[in-house]
């Protein structure tokens, strides 16, 4: 039996096995975050915002966002790295917050490839109270090189 076969076979026997697995899996790593694409000189080429890090990562890498990354567009922008902060007693609203306000602020000093303004939302209802502490939260963020 050739090894696609067996595979086949193999995952085919094993299906609910794998949707539990998986789904447990995405389940358990589901945790807010912003990441960065970085180039190779260290700078910050791209600002976005998740809840499923591993997924939205994936999908930039095989060219299925908006950015289209392909690995010639990959080379030709001069990209590196993803990096991550996770964020932690944050909801969607509040992500989404720390992102448009972490693209305004990297925009200034980057020359971001973020080609879109990031969200329609409304943060007019947003507390000016609670949008200072969710600044104070991006200002402080750790990043971590992923994968």
């Amino acid at each position: 039996m050739e090894y696609l076969e067996w595979k086949e076979r193999y995952y085919a026997g094993n299906k609910e096995y794998f949707k539990k697995y998986y789904k447990r899996y995405h389940e358990e790593n589901k945790r807010h975050c912003i990441y960065l694409l970085i180039d190779k000189y260290k700078k910050i080429k791209y600002v976005g915002s998740t809840d499923n890090v591993y997924n939205r990562i994936n999908l930039h890498k095989n060219g299925y966002s908006n950015l289209e990354l392909t690995k010639e567009k990959w080379n030709d922008l001069g990209l590196s790295c993803f990096m991550v902060g996770y964020l932690d007693s944050v909801n969607k609203q509040e992500r989404l917050y720390i992102e448009y306000y972490l693209i305004n602020k990297f925009s200034k000093e980057n020359d971001l490839i973020n080609n879109y303004e990031p969200y329609e939302l409304k943060f007019g209802d947003m507390e000016e109270f609670r949008k200072c502490e969710l600044e104070e939260l991006a200002e402080g963020l750790v990043f971590q090189v992923y994968g």
